[in-house]
């Protein structure tokens, strides 16, 4: 368990908490530790989860399947991020795939044992709750209306344009490498990914980007 406090430290859930005060509070957490292969699932659409789950190590895609088969990207979870936590507190059943996209490693910890601390750690407990309420609020006004905005637009070009411009925000310059294959981000934008590719020929074809793989430039 030691070797995850750094990563634990950097999670919103102990915002604000320092190694020693989650050391103080794990062995009340009574957290598990699962290892996953990629390809596998963390949980699967329908489950009824009752942890907070934790990622330590790898890489999750949160993934949405309707009856056809058809798949599209939600969020990515990545090294020190949580999920799941609004479905565990209000006994929700997950309407996602966590599916592994590297060897992963989860820690799982009972929703029970966050609202159920120990008197004298009353302080560590409002906290985490606290903590808790902020990640949630933070998952829906950060990405899913992030996502929103990318796929309202009315044409492939503009769903593609909107998501590469968020991106030179976040890099701060014209050329960058995105974090998803373009199979991956033509889920996310809800585009075949056919239209995607023959979109982004078109769109270098005009000089409005350069890309190569995962690399981008944005020439306008």
């Amino acid at each position: 368990m030691e070797k995850y406090i750094k990563t634990l430290a950097e999670c919103l859930l102990f915002k604000g908490m320092s190694v020693s005060d989650i050391n103080l509070v794990l062995p009340f957490l009574k957290p598990n530790i699962r290892k996953y292969k990629k390809g596998e699932n963390v949980a699967t659409m329908g489950d009824m989860i009752k942890d907070v789950c934790i990622l330590l190590q790898g890489e999750i895609y949160m993934v949405y399947e309707n009856i056809y088969g058809a798949r599209t990207l939600i969020s990515r979870r990545l090294p020190k991020d949580s999920f799941f936590e609004a479905f565990c507190f209000a006994g929700a059943e997950i309407p996602v795939n966590a599916r592994v996209k590297a060897d992963s490693i989860v820690m799982f910890i009972p929703c029970e044992n966050i609202t159920n601390m120990p008197q004298f750690l009353s302080r560590h407990h409002i906290k985490m709750l606290h903590n808790v309420v902020c990640t949630m609020s933070h998952k829906v006004s950060g990405e899913i209306f992030k996502q929103l905005k990318h796929t309202q637009g009315y044409s492939v070009r503009v769903k593609i344009l909107s998501y590469l411009n968020e991106q030179k925000a976040k890099y701060g310059k014209n050329e960058f490498v995105i974090d998803i294959s373009k199979t991956d981000l033509a889920s996310y934008l809800m585009v075949d990914r056919t239209s995607l590719h023959k979109e982004l020929a078109l769109m270098k074809k005009d000089g409005l980007i350069n890309f190569k793989d995962r690399k981008f430039t944005i020439k306008t």
